[in-house]
């Protein structure tokens, strides 16, 4: 049987998100978005992958697509 965990946010911080404008709250998704895509290339670079950069950026495109393997 799956357990469900509700996750409740903290109230300062829902009322830092209620105040951005929809063009800000899409701006720190962008930035995650870009984050998440350096810190996950630098994983692979890490590994000691021999892969070329273009392969590390069709890598990580793929993980975020398809979740990780």
């Amino acid at each position: 049987m799956t357990k469900y965990r509700v996750e409740v946010i903290d109230r300062t911080y829902a009322a830092i998100l209620a105040a951005k404008t929809p063009a800000e709250r899409v701006a720190m998704i962008a930035d995650c978005y870009r984050s998440a895509r350096v810190i996950m290339a630098a994983g692979e670079r890490m590994r000691g992958s021999k892969m070329t950069e273009e392969a590390i950026a069709e890598a990580v495109s793929r993980r975020i697509l398809d979740g990780p393997t």
